[in-house]
């Protein structure tokens, strides 16, 4: 701590320490003197403590750059989620509209269905109507001939 000492010898117009008066400090300055003892510096656990704040430093820059990666992709899952509910809202009024005429279609398909399963049926009894009558003009064409010969 510093001392201060006073130019007069006895100390008769002394001021308390710490106090300048306009008189004094112009004739005698107060000259503090203070005798330092600085501790030795131990070098290594200074270099050690310094390396450990590099080292905390560059963890802090790491994790503010995760922190703000996973902020960033925060926001774009967040957008993409947006997204999906969006596009399937479209899909969903896209199918209420559509369901109508899909209907409509459906009830077309299974009509046409029906009629060309009908039509097969019938080509069917024609065509076995025409091999009966096939056999049949065979078998009058067989009797003529036979008939002729007789």
């Amino acid at each position: 701590m510093p001392t201060s000492r006073s130019a007069s010898p006895g100390g008769a117009d002394a001021t308390p320490p710490g106090r300048v008066t306009p008189s004094s400090a112009s004739t005698n300055p107060v000259v503090p003197t203070v005798d330092l003892s600085l501790p030795e510096v131990d070098r290594s656990a200074l270099q050690s403590t310094l390396d450990i704040l590099t080292s905390l430093v560059e963890r802090l820059e790491a994790h503010e750059s995760l922190a703000s990666d996973h902020s960033h992709l925060q926001r774009a899952y967040r957008d993409q989620q947006r997204r999906i509910r969006d596009l399937e809202q479209e899909v969903r009024d896209g199918y209420a509209a559509a369901a109508p005429f899909v209907a409509f279609c459906q009830r077309r398909y299974d009509t046409a269905r029906q009629e060309r399963e009908d039509a097969r049926t019938a080509l069917a009894d024609c065509q076995e109507a025409l091999a009966d009558r096939l056999d049949n003009a065979h078998e009058l064409e067989d009797l003529r001939v036979r008939f002729a010969r007789a």
